[in-house]
């Protein structure tokens, strides 16, 4: 039996799986990662554009670097991955789908109940007083302030530094204690806190691990899919 139909088995008969998403799966609908290439936009980092440091410092740049992020996100669409998640959460149920990006792909895909772990792309929120509210604008010519207290406002994602907001933790803490399978695409396992969680999951309780990812990883998985995830996962997911 291959890895691939060992592991339509195991998901198969899993009650629940745990689904932990990364930029691994939106690269395919063309979104760079993060970082970009070489770790750096324009001669910046990415840490000096994705920090409250970063934004106290030059709100302006920031607000730069995510007008840019929007303007490509918003010409992007679902790939076959996205898709093939969506309809098998819709069709069997008992899936929990978590995700690392921030550009709602599956959302767009159909997906419902997503867990956003690093906030989205599409609001903006107030580090002063947290308010967080939708927001489309490609760019900004004179910068947002908040509607409550008027201080400058930054997109609604997490940055470098800020901690998981309590829904997505507690999420994250219940999804990895009730899953009989984590299915991770990329290396969204590789993230922390998620990482962590997958950890205590595989050693307390002896949960399966699949990864899917084309290239090597320092994952620990039960099972490594070396795939791209618009290859195998229609594949994986299918009935």
């Amino acid at each position: 039996m291959s890895d691939l139909q060992k592991s339509r088995s195991i998901l198969q008969a899993a009650k629940k799986v745990m689904v932990i998403t990364g930029a691994g799966i939106s690269t395919e609908s063309g979104i760079p990662t993060f970082r970009g290439e070489g770790g750096y936009w324009r001669g910046h980092r990415a840490e000096d554009l994705a920090s409250p440091e970063g934004f106290k410092k030059n709100p302006r740049l920031v607000w730069d670097w995510y007008g840019e992020r929007r303007t490509l996100v918003s010409k992007a669409q679902p790939n076959v991955a996205h898709l093939a998640l969506a309809s098998w959460s819709k069709r069997r149920g008992g899936i929990s789908l978590l995700t690392q990006n921030v550009d709602e792909l599956h959302e767009r895909a159909g997906q419902t109940d997503t867990v956003l772990l690093h906030g989205s792309l599409w609001k903006n929120r107030c580090r002063k007083c947290k308010f967080e509210h939708r927001a489309c604008e490609l760019a900004y010519p004179t910068l947002p302030r908040c509607k409550v207290c008027n201080e400058i406002t930054g997109p609604g994602v997490i940055w470098f530094g800020e901690a998981l907001d309590f829904s997505s933790f507690h999420a994250l803490n219940l999804c990895s204690i009730e899953a009989d399978v984590i299915l991770t695409i990329g290396t969204s396992g590789l993230v922390s806190p998620t990482a962590d969680f997958i950890k205590r999951a595989q050693t307390k309780y002896n949960t399966t691990l699949i990864n899917v990812n084309p290239t090597e990883s320092n994952i620990q998985a039960t099972i490594e899919l070396r795939y791209k995830a618009t290859e195998i996962i229609p594949e994986l997911t299918a009935d």
